[in-house]
């Protein structure tokens, strides 16, 4: 789970790998997971940056909606933005969540 995060909080530094493709990924094998493992994400996440939260969420609430995500949302100030530079078709709740 924390190997997840890590690659979450890391996208932009993969090495040999562009943004967009590493998200497509990291979606792939958080839809693999069961509901009780991608519970526990969200609750690890809580630990992290700001941007891993904020990602974290938005891949979460595009796989199982906005009740695991809730407590990260709230955890992140409203003013702030996030830049991944990820394909905008691909992150469906991005303007919540403040991805760009």
């Amino acid at each position: 789970m924390l190997q997840i995060l890590d690659s979450i909080r890391f996208i932009k530094k993969i090495p040999d790998a562009d943004i967009t493709n590493s998200y497509k990924r990291i979606v792939s094998i958080l839809k693999e997971l069961n509901k009780a493992d991608r519970l526990s994400i969200a609750k690890y996440a809580l630990k992290y940056n700001p941007g891993t939260r904020a990602l974290t969420g938005a891949i979460l609430e595009q796989i199982d909606g906005s009740l695991i995500t809730e407590s990260l949302y709230k955890s992140l100030n409203p003013a702030t933005v996030f830049e991944f530079k990820i394909s905008k078709e691909l992150i469906v709740a991005d303007n919540k969540w403040r991805i760009l």
